[in-house]
């Protein structure tokens, strides 16, 4: 044998033992975590009724946007796929400026300064909520990030997903729960 194959084998072994241990600790901790979300209705109290600081000292949440969609992205600041989703959403919030659509950072976990930092270097265009003691994740039950929630003009939620979501479904999400009347 090569030294060549030898390696090129050693280096296959490698990577296809990352990625069965990747597997294996995402399947456990779905496990762990509860792997199903809770049912939308059970959510509906946590998620459509928190206030939260903002960076700029206020309070804000979703009861304050009622008649609005309201898109609430939960991050954190080491989640490098809330990044990517982060992203997405500001291409997003550029094409419902002025159609009732209202977007929210939620920082889960992490103490404001962190935050502020971050934020400085990495500006949103929306509030920036605070939850250093993960209190409106913990009571939802969400253990994974980023998570996306919509609420329709109700204030009721018509969406989540947890992991990075795509324009195009988000989209729709929103569609959707424009099509709601205020009520």
């Amino acid at each position: 044998m090569t030294r060549r194959l030898a390696i090129g084998l050693l280096i296959g072994l490698g990577v296809a033992g990352a990625v069965l241990v990747a597997v294996f600790g995402f399947l456990v901790s779905s496990i762990l975590a509860g792997a199903e979300p809770p049912e939308i209705a059970e959510l509906d109290p946590v998620l459509t009724s928190f206030r939260l600081d903002t960076l700029d000292g206020s309070r804000l949440g979703p009861p304050d946007l009622r008649g609005d969609v309201v898109v609430v992205d939960m991050w954190a600041t080491w989640c490098k796929p809330c990044v990517y989703q982060a992203e997405i959403l500001e291409k997003l919030r550029e094409e419902y400026v002025g159609r009732g659509v209202s977007f929210l950072a939620l920082n889960s976990g992490e103490d404001p300064e962190t935050v502020r930092g971050y934020v400085e270097k990495t500006p949103f265009s929306y509030p920036v909520l605070l939850d250093p003691e993960e209190e409106v994740m913990g009571a939802a039950e969400l253990y994974a990030l980023p998570t996306l929630v919509v609420l329709d003009p109700r204030g009721d939620v018509s969406y989540i997903s947890i992991g990075i979501t795509g324009a195009t479904v988000i989209r729709n999400a929103i569609e959707e729960a424009l099509a709601v009347t205020s009520g």
